[in-house]
């Protein structure tokens, strides 16, 4: 089975990018064993397979500024996938991006800044079980599910994120 890690304190620079890692938008650097992404509108990072169907993804991220730290599974690109995690003060939201992007479901979720958070996507079939830090916080079944898609993290709006790690593991 497919499987990517990325601890991003091993990561090097490559060509102005990463080594085994796609960056669309914003400004990043490899620093405090993470890689600190700045932008003011937009920020994507993509690994693993592009044909990756059922998986586990998780990302660990400590956001530093701004209301946008998230975790991306089932994407075929910027116009594409499913993002979770931090979006709005006090909310953990689940969003779809099928060129348009909506909310599929919003929690309210005490996030703050400068505290670390491990961010989860279990994607089975039409069903997402969503989890920050080990704990199940919302479940959301897509009767129009995306099939497949690569794995990474994003930002949708301003502001500044460490993130620490991302993985994905098909199941």
């Amino acid at each position: 089975n497919n499987k990517f890690s990325i601890l991003f304190k091993d990561e090097k620079h490559e060509f102005k990018g990463l080594s085994r890692c796609s960056a669309v938008g914003g400004a990043w650097e490899l620093e405090n064993d993470g890689l600190r992404v700045i932008t003011m509108d937009g920020f994507h990072l993509f690994s693993g397979p592009y044909y990756t169907k059922d998986s586990t993804a998780a990302c660990v991220v400590v956001p530093e500024y701004g209301d946008s730290h998230l975790l991306i599974v089932r994407s075929r690109g910027a116009e594409s996938g499913y993002y979770f995690g931090l979006h709005g003060k006090g909310k953990a939201v689940l969003l779809k991006r099928d060129h348009t992007l909506k909310v599929l479901k919003e929690i309210d979720f005490p996030w703050e800044l400068n505290k670390s958070f491990k961010l989860e996507v279990l994607a089975i079939g039409d069903t997402l079980t969503c989890r920050i830090d080990g704990v199940e916080v919302l479940v959301y079944t897509d009767k129009t599910a995306l099939p497949s898609g690569m794995a990474g993290i994003a930002k949708l709006s301003q502001g500044r994120s460490l993130f620490m790690s991302v993985s994905a593991e098909e199941v």
